[in-house]
């Protein structure tokens, strides 16, 4: 097929087509007499390539995504977008304050959180690898304070952030640990039950910032009756057993997920300066971490 036939067939510019063919995302055959014969196959990598151009993806993310051809960067590049959507979202809500109090040293300070927040959020996502981090991104960094008021808070600031740029190098090994999580309150019907048929969590990005609130409230709720709180979990927790053994979870972004904080443990640090840092920074984690040990603490080796 010539290229003004590939052209009308597909609705792209010969402009266009020369471009990919520069950036070396197409490789025609060259006739002969200097005629670019673009075959079958190309035709389907120029379907491809225009369809990501028009999802907005760049040369280079196209280029990556053809080498790979699995959905995994397109998964993370959907994420990251709805990440960048509700930041965005929240400086349109600051915008719409400013202008209606006209207080800007509220507005200067509320940006602040958000670069923080920001900042917390990234470090989380490049530390914590697949869709889980979503989760995990969602569950710490939402309870980053407005404001730091306290040195004790700056240097716990200051704590995370190292730890996780320390954490970003890291890579899994086949060791497994258990969650940090209750198990019960962990595998709610959102959570380790959602999985798709290849094992990723079939939760959106709002979904896991729901399923961090709700476990937020859930832990609270348990927390004020722990032994009875255990007792009515017999049959989610036998499920959720049944699921820990199945070919699906050792698939699956939670499994993930519990061998990386086993890495991290054995690094040095999650537990030990982590978390404590969180405790810190935050009063509100350091209540929800509180109702969190008080119910793991309450739980008992067996439910008979």
């Amino acid at each position: 097929m010539h290229m003004r036939q590939l052209c009308q067939k597909l609705g792209i510019t010969k402009k266009a087509i020369n471009y990919y063919i520069e950036q070396q995302l197409l490789d025609p055959q060259v006739s002969a007499n200097g005629y670019r014969e673009f075959s079958e196959a190309d035709e389907t990598q120029l379907r491809k390539i225009s369809i990501l151009r028009k999802l907005g993806l760049s040369i280079q993310e196209i280029r990556q995504q053809l080498a790979d051809g699995s959905g995994a960067l397109l998964d993370e590049l959907a994420r990251r977008r709805e990440l960048e959507r509700s930041r965005e979202e929240a400086r349109l809500t600051i915008l719409r304050r400013l202008g209606e109090s006209g207080d800007w040293s509220e507005a200067e300070v509320e940006l602040q959180a958000l670069d923080r927040q920001a900042t917390l959020q990234d470090k989380l996502r490049q530390a914590f690898p697949g869709a889980f981090g979503d989760y995990v991104t969602m569950h710490f960094a939402r309870y980053l304070p407005v404001t730091l008021e306290t040195e004790e808070q700056r240097e716990a600031y200051a704590d995370i952030l190292r730890f996780l740029d320390e954490a970003e190098g890291l890579e899994l090994t086949d060791d497994d640990n258990s969650s940090s999580m209750p198990a019960a309150v962990s595998s709610d019907a959102k959570g380790a039950g959602d999985y798709d048929e290849a094992g990723k969590p079939a939760l959106s990005y709002d979904q896991w910032r729901e399923l961090s609130e709700e476990m937020e409230r859930a832990v609270a709720r348990a927390a004020e009756a722990p032994a009875a709180f255990w007792q009515e979990q017999k049959e989610r927790l036998a499920a959720l057993e049944a699921y820990r053994q199945s070919p699906a979870y050792l698939h699956s972004d939670a499994y993930r997920m519990q061998r990386f904080v086993a890495v991290l443990e054995q690094a040095g640090g999650y537990r030990e300066r982590f978390i404590p840092a969180m405790k810190r920074l935050s009063p509100a984690y350091q209540a929800y971490a509180q109702h969190l040990e008080a119910l793991n603490k309450a739980r008992p080796t067996t439910l008979d």
